[in-house]
């Protein structure tokens, strides 16, 4: 399908993803200045930030996309068009996670996590807005055919046209992305009002979001990523699995530090296990029972869930530590 003009002028023509682009990448910057300076950041280090994290984040992405679909591409310049939408949103974490540690290189006095915490509420919404690309193109629907007609709109569906010239209407996964991101930019903005002064608690909480959302989402999709020695899990499920287990052990070591070993943290290192097995378990489950897609789903969503809560819980434990240096 081709992407639809929005402005031609002369012989240049503006898509409306570019447009929609463009828009994501301004709302970030301005909801990070707006949270970021409110709580004692420096202007100049937000622009010392943000333009690299835009420009890493879009060249990672478009390159994990490129070496999971080089038969698309004659090369890797090419792919690197914006008139492309093909992305993969782990760059976007990649390219903050990059720029914040250059920015702290320029300026040792600064703490990494604070930057990234100012990012992480903004970042959710671009990563929201993102999604809506897909309004313009056949990416990012779902493997599940909606028969209902009632369900033939946004959020639930959106058509596609089949090489037989047949429509379908398949999960408008993008559409339900856009809502789930939105969703949690305006949490995480609410979060960090209330625990700026806890550095990196609101960039692990967004991670642990981010991770479980794209987990879900990626599975529904009939366009997934994948690495070329590796068909089975997408790039964002593995990229999401590292994080969350990463995030999990920091947390755990924290915790372990400020409180020494104690019994519920077995017990948490167990239900963080059990909810990643569960997520990865139902992920193989619907790869061979397509048709029982909207039960596994769900215990899907539940398992996510708990991947974000139960490593949050294990991060409060350590919360002893934060009060005992405070005291």
């Amino acid at each position: 399908m081709r992407e639809p003009v929005a402005i031609i002028v002369g012989n240049t023509e503006i898509l409306w993803s570019s447009i929609i682009i463009v828009i994501a990448v301004a709302a970030g910057f301005f909801m990070m200045h707006s949270l970021y300076i409110a709580n004692g950041g420096k202007r100049l280090r937000l622009v010392f930030f943000y333009p690299p994290a835009v420009c890493f984040s879009y060249i990672i992405g478009k390159g994990i996309f490129y070496y999971c679909h080089m038969e698309q591409y004659p090369s890797f310049k090419s792919a690197l068009n914006l008139s492309e939408t093909g992305f993969n949103m782990s760059g976007i974490v990649i390219g903050l996670c990059l720029s914040g540690f250059i920015v702290c290189i320029m300026d040792i006095k600064k703490s990494y996590p604070a930057i990234l915490d100012g990012a992480a509420p903004g970042t959710a919404m671009v990563i929201g807005l993102l999604n809506l690309v897909h309004l313009y193109d056949d990416g990012c629907r779902g493997n599940a055919v909606l028969t209902d007609e009632r369900y033939h709109m946004l959020p639930y569906a959106s058509p596609v046209i089949n090489t037989n010239g047949e429509i379908s209407y398949r999960l408008a996964t993008f559409f339900i992305g856009f809502i789930l991101f939105m969703m949690a930019g305006i949490l995480l903005k609410y979060f960090y009002i209330k625990y700026s002064d806890i550095k990196g608690r609101t960039f692990s909480l967004f991670i642990l979001i981010f991770s479980s959302i794209e987990f879900i989402l990626d599975s529904t999709r009939y366009d997934s990523d994948y690495f070329p020695f590796n068909g089975f899990v997408s790039v964002i499920q593995i990229f999401g699995g590292i994080m969350i287990l990463s995030v999990s052990v920091i947390f755990t070591m924290r915790s372990v530090r400020a409180n020494d070993f104690k019994w519920y943290h077995m017990i948490l290192i167990l239900l963080i296990l059990a909810s990643m097995g569960a997520a990865g378990y139902l992920e193989y489950l619907i790869q061979r029972h397509g048709d029982r897609w909207q039960t596994y789903y769900l215990l899907m969503s539940l398992s996510c869930i708990c991947m974000i809560c139960f490593p949050y819980i294990m991060g409060l434990t350590a919360s002893s530590e934060l009060k005992t240096k405070k005291d």
